[in-house]
């Protein structure tokens, strides 16, 4: 067997190194985040999950147990994203500072 040895520079090294790198990472880079919502005022089931980052039936119990504002049309459930955010809202707990502000004026 007959074995060939090639003789590069340091700086010719370092140029195939990098070229070698930027190439792995464009063919391995991750996907970039995009948003899968639309701009619509409504939500259909699988969206709302998204918005709201739960599970189907985490969001089909809220549903059931009238937790959360939906519309059902025939089969199909929908979500407005202006109800969802107040709903989100709602839930909301208010830090120590703001209870001892409300504290303080309704002295």
């Amino acid at each position: 067997m007959y074995q060939q040895m090639v003789l590069i520079t340091p700086s010719e090294l370092q140029t195939l190194i990098q070229n070698a790198v930027n190439v792995a990472v464009q063919q391995f880079s991750l996907p970039q985040k995009i948003d899968p919502l639309p701009e619509s005022k409504y939500l259909t089931l699988d969206q709302a999950c998204t918005y709201l980052n739960v599970a189907k039936p985490t969001l089909y119990g809220y549903v059931s147990n009238r937790f959360i504002p939906y519309i059902k049309k025939g089969k199909k459930l929908y979500f407005e994203r202006k109800e969802l955010e107040s709903w989100l809202h709602e839930g909301r707990k208010s830090t120590k500072k703001e209870l001892f502000n409300n504290l303080k004026l309704s002295k």
